[in-house]
Formats: structure tokens, sequence, C-alpha cells
């Protein structure tokens, strides 16, 4: 899965289309809220970093952002790891029927009311351990989050995330775990500067 992440994101940087596309890269820290076998076994706190691509609808504010995830478990001896995919999809509720040219907002009074969004995000992953009984292990995750873009300018987005994870693990006795989210996005829109030549 490692070498899939890495064959993509060298295709993503270097295809022909990137002039024309939009990226995000983003990183989540994962806090354990509950306490579980899970837990336990070394699925604790952990850092999340994914890379997408970005496309919407037309006239309804609504994004997806398909992309690839890394988990990476801290406070363990394992050594366990994740690799998979992700979907977000963003709703922007305050401003949902609009053809928002962002986020070139960035100077705009409402950024608000046009950055402001809930969103959502599945997640299905295998994981690599050190130890045998950790390893190949299915995790599906939904996530729900609060964000706000922010217009650095016209060809970069930061928006911190605020958010809820809970996660599961289909193939073992594994309980589940909930995890509070704190994460930051970076949007990057290659795809803009082309407008005006």
């Amino acid at each position: 899965m490692l070498r899939i992440l890495i064959c993509f994101s060298i295709i993503l940087l270097f295809s022909p289309t990137i002039g024309y596309s939009q990226f995000s890269l983003e990183s989540r820290f994962n806090l354990a809220t509950t306490t579980s076998d899970s837990e336990v076994s070394g699925f604790n706190e952990h850092i999340d970093l994914s890379l997408h691509y970005w496309t919407r609808l037309k006239k309804v504010r609504i994004e997806f952002y398909p992309g690839l995830i890394y988990q990476n478990y801290i406070n363990n001896d394992e050594g366990i790891h994740g690799f998979g995919l992700t979907i977000p999809t963003a709703f922007y509720i305050l401003d949902m029927i609009n053809d928002c040219d962002c986020p070139t907002f960035s100077k705009n009074d409402y950024f608000i009311e046009k950055g402001l969004f809930l969103r959502l995000a599945p997640s299905y992953l295998k994981t690599t351990s050190s130890e045998e009984s950790l390893n190949s292990i299915d995790i599906a995750a939904g996530e729900i989050n609060v964000g706000l873009d922010i217009g650095v300018s016209d060809l970069i987005t930061l928006t911190p995330l605020l958010g809820y994870k809970q996660q599961f693990y289909p193939n073992s006795d594994f309980e589940t775990n909930g995890f509070i989210q704190v994460g930051l996005s970076m949007l990057w829109r290659p795809d803009y500067k082309r407008r005006y030549r």
C-alpha cells in the first residue's frame, strides 16, 4: 500500500493535467476518547496524513476530496501504520446554492459565510505492524468535521478542522474507538492562474 501511495503522489505531482487540477494535503491529530481492548492493543492516539484530489458540483457547494490516507500510531511498541482510501465530502451549509469562485474570496468580508462547512469522511485502511497479530487488520472509519476555509491567496487555501472520528475493526474482535480530531488542510489551485493567460 505504501508503494501505491508513493506512485499516486508522483502521478498527481507530475501529471500533464496538473495545471488544470486542484489538490489538498491534510494532517489530523486523533486523541482517543474511549478506553477499549483495541486501544490497549495499540490503536490509540495517531496522526492521519492524506493527499486529495478536489472536485465539486457545479451549482451547489458540495465538494469531494477523494484521496489516499496514511495513519501513524504513536505511544505504542508495535509499529502500527495504516494505509488506505478516503472520500471526504464538504457541505457549505451557509452558502449552499452558489457557484462560488472559492477560495478567491480571501479579501471578502463574508469569508465565514462562504468558508464554513460541515464535512463527512468515510475511509478504509489496512494495517502493517511489527506485531503479527496486528498486521493486516482492516480499519473502517467515519468522521464528521467542521472547517473554515481561509484564502491565503488565489492559489492557496488553509483550512483548520475540528471533529470526531469513530473507528471500527471489521476483521478482528477489537471494540470501536472514538477520537477527537484537530487538523489542518492546505488546498493548492494551480488551475486558477490559467484563467488569466
